[in-house]
């Protein structure tokens, strides 16, 4: 399949929309610790890039659920890679929490070895799936609807937001609260969106639609955070009904942005290490948080500069593995 420049450009967006998510982690659970302004934008910006997850398995479900066939060679690099980063987040938890390391090391396939790696869990037992799955007979629109009406009228999550909103909670039993499953149709949404020919001309509806979807998340994290005196992250999870529009109106929206010429080679340096970037940049995050690296006072302050550090470090050491990792099995 011939490289397509959209689907760089959505890789390297949700690939810094991961490090966002995961660097809002230092304050974002300080409810009732910090200044509330400081809480406020944290959660903005932890929900602005909640759509982070779901682009990647749009990516997977565009390039496999079409002409693309898994072969085994994908497998095995997603279970290199998975083994690959297992290890050194094990190696993490030994020396800076005294983790036994033979035990910890023999439980890498049983649960993540560290909080990120869930995901490789998830997209290699999708790949198996793509082997028997071809949607290319179905309608891109008409494959759209079936995907949005699961991810809305049939999910559990649409109880909860009509309880926050209109004070009612009305649980229909016509529901599919399997999060493998809605997980899995972002795949499906990937790959109808990617092949639906309309020249962009919904472009400034899906604006706003993702505007009012990250204004949603937010404003439904903070009401509800309010209620608990915490933070509660149910409208920020990957399968909510708010997450799910800002996901698809975000892909929508960088498909039919243009080339973006004058980043094009930053772009494609950042995507060809994408999978390595999101391998090693929580282990390098939890070192610099065990070990308070951090350069201001102020909440905000550390974030954007965490950011920028982890940034910086994560495709230094993508780079790195990539230059000696010639075949391809783990970056």
């Amino acid at each position: 399949m011939e490289r397509k420049q959209w689907l760089d450009n959505i890789r390297v967006l949700a690939c810094l929309m991961v490090l966002v998510v995961h660097v809002t982690a230092i304050t974002k659970y300080s409810y009732g610790k910090i200044d509330d302004v400081y809480w406020y934008i944290t959660v903005f910006l932890d929900s602005a890039s909640r759509m982070c997850v779901p682009l990647f398995l749009m990516i997977s479900g565009y390039l496999f659920l079409g002409g693309k066939k898994i072969k085994p060679k994908n497998l095995l690099k997603i279970f290199t890679a998975l083994t690959f980063y297992s290890f050194f987040s094990v190696i993490f938890y030994s020396v800076y929490f005294d983790y036994n390391f033979i035990d910890t090391l023999l439980s890498i396939y049983e649960k993540p070895a560290m909080y990120h790696l869930w995901y490789m869990f998830y997209i290699f037992s999708f790949y198996i799936l793509f082997m028997i799955i071809d949607v290319r007979k179905v309608s891109p629109l008409f494959g759209l609807m079936i995907v949005v009406i699961v991810m809305t009228i049939l999910n559990d999550n649409l109880a909860d937001i009509n309880n926050v909103l209109f004070g009612h909670r009305f649980r229909s039993y016509f529901v599919i609260n399997a999060y493998y499953l809605q997980l899995f149709m972002y795949c499906f949404a990937g790959y109808f969106i990617g092949t639906l020919d309309d020249g962009g001309k919904y472009i400034k509806h899906a604006w706003v639609v993702c505007i009012i979807s990250i204004a949603a998340v937010t404003t439904l994290t903070l009401i509800k955070s309010f209620e608990i005196h915490k933070l509660h992250v149910l409208y920020q999870q990957y399968n909510s009904v708010p997450v799910f529009f800002s996901a698809l109106s975000a892909f929508y929206i960088v498909k039919n942005s243009g080339e973006f010429y004058s980043a094009k080679k930053y772009i494609k340096f950042i995507s060809e290490r994408s999978l390595a970037i999101y391998g090693v940049h929580a282990i390098i995050l939890e070192v610099m948080k065990y070990n308070k690296y951090y350069i201001f006072s102020n909440p905000l302050a550390n974030i954007i500069s965490s950011f920028f550090i982890l940034s910086i470090l994560s495709v230094a050491a993508a780079s790195l593995i990539k230059r000696y990792d010639k075949k391809g099995y783990v970056s």
